[in-house]
């Protein structure tokens, strides 16, 4: 599940605008087919680092596994779809990276029935 980790200013937005943001990316997201992922399956974090500038937006995508579809052109294209959303909804700005995750690498799960 890829974590969309958004570094910036958010406390200074207003909480309607980060939260439509939240669901318009992850809309674009799944709208990439080849990347096989549901709107659902992407997390959104926005983080308010101590020294921010309020006039830009740092976005780093992790846990984004690698797959034989997920090419570096797939890649750029949502680091541009991710870049677009930012803009449509604040006047910042945005640097996007797009980080691949491989699983033997090291990783776990652990989910809860429900």
């Amino acid at each position: 599940m890829p974590v969309i980790t958004l570094n910036g200013a958010w406390n200074k937005m207003s909480m309607s605008a980060v939260i439509a943001l939240d669901r318009v990316l992850k809309v674009a997201i799944q709208e990439i087919p080849e990347l096989g992922l549901k709107a659902d399956e992407v997390s959104c974090l926005f983080n308010v680092p101590f020294m921010c500038d309020e006039k830009e937006a740092i976005v780093f995508v992790d846990s984004l596994y690698e797959k034989p579809l997920r090419t570096a052109e797939v890649r750029e294209r949502l680091a541009t779809v991710i870049c677009n959303c930012v803009a449509r909804h604040f006047n910042l700005n945005i640097e996007v990276f797009v980080r691949p995750f491989k699983p033997d690498n090291g990783f776990a799960s652990f989910r809860r029935g429900t």
